[in-house]
Order: C-alpha cells, then sequence, then structure tokens
C-alpha cells in the first residue's frame, strides 16, 4: 500500500539527503513547515502556470436584491479567480462579461441601457448594475482552491463510519489538537486529494465521535482524511510531483546546514524532475484539443438586457 502521507515524504528527504536522525538542526515540525513552504511557493506556481484546471472548483452566492458585492472565496490561489458566471434557478450558467473601470465612465443612459456585468474590488466581486430583484440566481464564482497546509499524520484522523441522519462522523483516533470550537475539512485519501467539504462545523466531539452542525458533505466515505480547516496530512498535488517536492525541500534543508556540495546535487535533481513533470501535466488531455468559443458576440446575454434588472 503506498504511503502518501507527509511523514513518508519527509523520510525521502533525510533518505536521499543523508541526513541522521539525530541530528538536532531539524525537528519534524520543522520538515512540515519547509515542505508546506516549498509547495506553495514553488510546486504550485507551476502547476497553476500550465492553465490546466488540476485545482479549480467554484462557490456560488445567492444574489441578494440591493447588493452588489460579493467575496471572492478566501481559499482562492492569489485572490485569482478562473470565471464569473450567473446560475439561474433552473441551474443554468449564464455568462456575464467583466468590466473594466474605464468601461463605466459613459453617460447615464447609455449606462443605465447597456452595460451589464462585473468588476473587481479588492476582494470582491462587484455586479454591475447592482441587483434590484433576485429571480432565485447566484454568482459562481470558479477558482483555483489553494492546497492546504501541511501537517503530519498524527494530527489528522481518519474516518471510519459515518451516519446521515444523526451526522456522527466515527474517527480511527481523536489528535490532541482537535476541538469543538474548531473547523474541519474533509480531504480524499487518492491523489490528488482532494477536498469532500471545507471549513466543516461541529456541535460535540466525543472520544473518537463527531457531530457535525449541518448535514453530512457530499462524497464522504469510510477512508478519508479529516483534520483542521486549511491543513491536510497529504499534499493536495498530483502524485507525480511528490518526488519534485521532496527534493525542492531537501534543497531548503541542505542550504540550512549549509551543505553546498550536497545542495548543488540536490538543485540539479530537483530541476529535472520539474522538468518530468511538468511535461506529464501538460497538455492534461492529448487526445482533444481544446476549442475557443468567442463569449462577447451580439447574442451574449449581457447584450440582450441583462438578468438581474428584473
Amino acid at each position: 500500500m503506498i504511503d502518501y502521507t507527509v511523514d513518508a515524504l519527509i523520510n525521502k528527504v533525510k533518505t536521499r539527503g543523508t541526513i541522521p536522525t539525530s541530528q538536532a538542526l531539524y525537528l519534524p515540525a520543522d520538515f512540515v513547515d519547509i515542505m508546506s513552504d516549498v509547495m506553495h511557493d514553488t510546486v504550485v506556481p507551476a502547476i497553476v502556470s500550465v492553465r490546466e484546471e488540476y485545482f479549480v472548483t467554484y462557490q456560488d452566492q445567492a444574489i441578494v436584491a440591493g447588493q452588489n458585492n460579493y467575496r471572492i472565496p478566501s481559499r482562492a490561489v492569489g485572490n485569482m479567480l478562473r470565471d464569473v458566471v450567473l446560475v439561474n434557478s433552473a441551474g443554468t450558467e449564464i455568462s456575464i462579461p467583466r468590466l473594466d473601470p474605464e468601461s463605466q465612465k459613459s453617460s447615464p443612459s447609455l449606462v443605465s441601457q447597456s452595460t451589464y456585468g462585473f468588476k473587481l474590488m479588492g476582494d470582491e466581486v462587484i455586479l454591475i448594475p447592482t441587483p434590484a430583484g433576485t429571480n432565485g440566481d447566484s454568482v459562481r464564482m470558479y477558482y483555483e482552491r489553494r492546497p492546504n497546509n501541511l501537517i503530519l499524520a498524527a494530527s489528522a484522523a481518519k474516518i471510519l463510519t459515518f451516519n446521515p441522519t444523526t451526522k456522527i462522523v466515527g474517527i480511527d483516533a481523536t489528535p490532541s489538537n482537535f476541538a469543538v470550537t474548531d473547523t474541519f475539512d474533509i480531504l480524499r485519501p487518492d491523489p490528488i486529494f482532494s477536498s469532500v467539504g471545507d471549513d466543516i462545523a461541529i456541535t460535540t466531539l466525543s472520544g473518537t465521535n463527531l457531530t457535525l452542525t449541518a448535514a453530512l458533505p457530499s462524497g464522504i466515505a469510510a477512508g478519508q482524511w479529516i483534520a483542521e480547516s486549511g491543513l491536510s496530512p497529504v499534499p493536495q498535488i498530483p502524485y507525480e510531483g511528490g518526488l519534485w517536492l521532496v527534493h525542492e525541500a531537501l534543497c531548503a534543508v541542505l542550504e540550512g546546514m549549509t551543505d553546498n556540495a550536497g545542495l548543488v546535487n540536490a538543485r540539479k535533481k530537483a530541476d529535472r524532475l520539474k522538468e518530468n513533470f511538468m511535461k506529464i501535466i501538460t497538455p492534461r488531455v492529448h487526445g482533444s484539443p481544446q476549442k475557443i468559443v468567442q463569449r462577447s458576440g451580439i447574442f451574449d446575454y449581457s447584450r440582450v438586457g441583462g438578468r438581474w434588472r428584473r
């Protein structure tokens, strides 16, 4: 059985760098922090750069009459959005264009007749014009979900049982860091370890049983990980990137140990692993070329009366 945990990756760092367990410079928590930092500042940007939707998910926010500002999900990589669409009560996605601030400097009569869409301001999406009604519509924001920071396996738990009626989830052990005031993420146990549910609140924590406040997330299953929100005992990246992550972390460790000779060799290996990894992850679909669809033609929805003015 493959061990995907951070603990296993730390052992690889030590083995490949011939780093003795008895050394006192780096504790297990230090290795975890280094690996987490490397994942976020090196591996994740490389994956996002190929634009192959590896981390893409979405969040819906119900439109409120008289409210034009809707917050970008806090887990969006770089506070960046992949797309913004309108979703009607039937679940149909309707394209809305992004508007630059300059495009809103027309005369008031022109704005009221033809300008529909959204703009970005800080950490919010601003709908234009301000919705006068709701029609049961929502704003759907597609974004690249930031992989969770890494932790040792002992700081997380495995789901053994779950009951949709009582909303009780049974786990294999209760880590000392778990508390009833925490919120939790549930993560799949196999690559790319995607999230089943984020920021899940609980009402009770009794022994190895957690009672969830809301309904169990769709897709929950025995064997999945549960950890405090924003944390994960497995790196949420493609499996083939794990060895690259190991060597990038090894470079950081050897640099801290001033092992210059070892660092040179580790850096060469890390660069080769990155090159091979990038070849693997793009293109993501080899047999079907991506098609470009025009979104701003004469029949674009924003050009035929908008949606939320009604």
